[in-house]
């Protein structure tokens, strides 16, 4: 996802792009330019749960894969 000036960007979750309920922000600042570029979404304790429970999931999913899969897998993604 590619973030327009001044647009605030969700967290990623999983495979989900979500809003945070904790009205807070982040001006992320692009060090060349020394100017705001983006304003990040900070997680309040709703996301943070969430969070934990997909990362759950994926591992569950990881460990479920053959030994060889996930070695293609990663593989793959050295080689991107």
């Amino acid at each position: 996802m590619t973030a327009t000036l001044g647009e605030t960007v969700g967290l990623l979750v999983g495979d989900q792009r979500i809003t945070t309920t904790s009205g807070r922000t982040h001006d992320h600042i692009y060090p060349a330019t020394g100017r705001s570029n983006a304003t990040i979404a900070l997680a309040g304790a709703d996301e943070i749960d969430r969070a934990v429970t997909a990362a759950r999931e994926a591992q569950r999913e990881w460990v479920a894969l053959p030994v060889d899969r996930r070695r293609d897998m990663r593989l793959d993604l050295a080689d991107a």
